[in-house]
């Protein structure tokens, strides 16, 4: 079933509305919900992504949304979230996705003594983390958002990422040099070095304390960046905390920015070869970071990653096996969604599904590849306007939402 991530039982081509069940609420955002539901007549589980439209106008994440369903619908990964069916309506954005019973990493992280995990175990989620990464730069995304609250745990413990709203697509290019709009505080940027290939995209995203110095100092961001964030959250799970929160954002920033060493502390001991890795991740300056010239082929060629038998690595058992609660049980134990306000959801949805099939990935990911060799995206787009008269503001919002429709039907493709 969808619960259990892949290995779903065979799904119908055409849903609707109502061949789902709402069971539970299990997450929530600015722009939207995330419920727990069921297909009925079968017993599979899913996630389900509800983003308002009015709230993603009003927020200005209206291309924020729309990549991550592009990117949803692109990629089909062991380690990534898979996204089996989108709909919209007049007011919302729907996006139905594997139910991941194991919860959040980060839950699981903090859960643990002193808030950190053994040597073996980080070895292990770097890996699985590091083949996602992997394929999503083949594909030509930067994830550009890692830390534990965006990995989920399949209920086998295995990892898969989500949430990739911050994502973007860019062009593979020869290097380029922005200019760094904090240089007064912080310094300029180097050129990289000569030859290397880096994917290239330019604005300010991420979570604050594992935000890159390329991305503080407004230069352009590549895909070292996600090694960057990588390198970040492998040293929390070993120590439990990030290397450069400071009391303050500026502090942090400045931490990350400025700071000389990086630290390393004595307790717990770990391998030499894993503070090596830690180090050559967290360069500062993009070039000199590892897996900034040859992606993450260098990462895998590290003392601290050799012994990992990579093509295997599903196939393991999980160091923690995350306690999960039967799907049906949650069904039998929750308060009808129907008694809440979201129950109005079931008459506003339009019947516009589409099923993403694996032919329609196969096709997205190459031409995803594709565009990879052409010129790199601009800066994100525009925003729905401000106007001086109620009338005005609606209209823009209305104009809006009929641009996310017709945003969503451009990216639908064609069953084979």
């Amino acid at each position: 079933m969808a619960s259990e991530g892949k290995e779903c039982q065979a799904l119908p081509k055409k849903v609707g509305p109502q061949d789902f069940e709402r069971i539970k609420l299990i997450g929530q955002g600015d722009v939207g919900k995330v419920y727990l539901v069921r297909l009925k007549n079968s017993t599979n589980y899913f996630a389900m992504k509800v983003l308002s439209k009015q709230e993603m106008i009003a927020r200005n994440k209206l291309k924020r949304c729309l990549t991550e369903r592009e990117i949803l619908a692109t990629v089909d990964y062991p380690f990534i979230v898979t996204l089996y069916y989108c709909f919209q309506s007049p007011d919302h954005l729907f996006l139905v996705m594997d139910y991941c019973a194991g919860g959040e990493f980060f839950r699981m992280l903090k859960s643990q003594p002193e808030r950190r995990i053994p040597e073996d175990w980080v070895r292990f989620y770097a890996a699985e983390v590091l083949l996602a990464l992997e394929y999503l730069h083949t594909c030509g995304f930067i994830y550009r958002d890692l830390k534990p609250e965006n990995i989920l745990l399949h209920e086998s413990g295995h990892i898969m990422l989500t949430d990739f709203d911050l994502s973007k697509q860019a062009a593979v290019t020869a290097p380029v040099v922005k200019q760094s709009f904090m240089s007064g505080l912080f310094g300029g940027d180097k050129r990289p070095g000569a030859g290397q290939i880096m994917i290239d995209t330019n604005s300010f995203v991420g979570t604050e304390e594992y935000i890159a110095p390329e991305v503080i100092k407004g230069s352009g961001q590549s895909s070292a960046v996600d090694w960057w964030t990588f390198g970040i959250l492998i040293y929390e799970m070993a120590y439990g905390f990030t290397p450069f929160k400071g009391d303050t954002q500026h502090a942090t920033f400045s931490n990350i920015c400025s700071s000389d060493r990086i630290n390393i502390p004595e307790k717990p001991e770990l391998s030499n070869a894993f503070k090596k890795m830690i180090r050559a991740l967290l360069a500062r300056e993009p070039s000199k970071r590892l897996g900034s010239k040859q992606g993450a082929g260098e990462l895998k060629k590290c003392e601290f990653l050799q012994d990992v038998k990579w093509d295997s690595i599903r196939k393991m058992t999980p160091p923690y096996l995350p306690p999960v609660q039967d799907p049906v049980e949650l069904a039998q134990k929750a308060t009808s969604i129907r008694d809440t306000p979201d129950a109005q959801l079931d008459s506003c949805l339009a019947w516009a599904p589409e099923v993403i099939s694996a032919h329609q990935r196969a096709q997205k990911a190459k031409e995803a590849k594709d565009s990879a060799h052409r010129h790199p995206e601009g800066k994100d787009g525009g925003s729905a306007g401000s106007s001086s008269s109620p009338q005005a503001g609606k209209d823009e919002k209305s104009k809006a939402a009929d641009e996310v429709s017709e945003s969503m039907s451009k990216m639908d493709v064609k069953s084979s």
